[in-house]
């Protein structure tokens, strides 16, 4: 098992426990194992069935076009996304209408929280957050 999949399972419990107080409503992954892999037990303990939406390049257009994906097809929704060091930054960019620093490839712990306050033409409020245990 990869290194980066073990980190990425080692704080699946982690994330669960955040998403007890507000389960997803609904659950996406991109078409990499790993993703999904990681989801897999969050969307076993919601009753959730992950979603793939398949990354696609150039990335700033794939996250502009799944963010309006997004926020047409579950406003109001708490929803959630794992992605990849190269994605989540760009989508979550694409759904604040903001900047957002770049995630480097060695942390696995990053969570963006995005509370839309009604719908798109209000700001959008990002926190950034870690969970789980840090690695060495």
């Amino acid at each position: 098992m990869s290194r980066t999949l073990q980190a990425s399972l080692s704080r699946v419990p982690a994330l669960v426990a955040v998403l007890e107080d507000r389960p997803p409503d609904a659950i996406y992954a991109s078409q990499y194992r790993r993703t999904q892999d990681t989801l897999a037990p969050a969307a076993a303990r919601f009753g959730r069935e992950v979603r793939i939406d398949p990354v696609e390049w150039p990335i700033e257009d794939w996250a502009q076009a799944f963010a309006e994906r997004l926020t047409g097809a579950h406003a109001g929704e708490t929803v959630l996304v794992v992605g990849h060091s190269n994605t989540v930054a760009v989508l979550v960019a694409a759904l604040c209408r903001c900047e957002v620093e770049p995630i480097d490839d060695s942390v696995y712990d990053r969570r963006s929280d995005l509370l839309r306050y009604r719908r798109r033409l209000e700001p959008v409020r990002v926190a950034g957050v870690s969970f789980g245990t840090p690695l060495p």
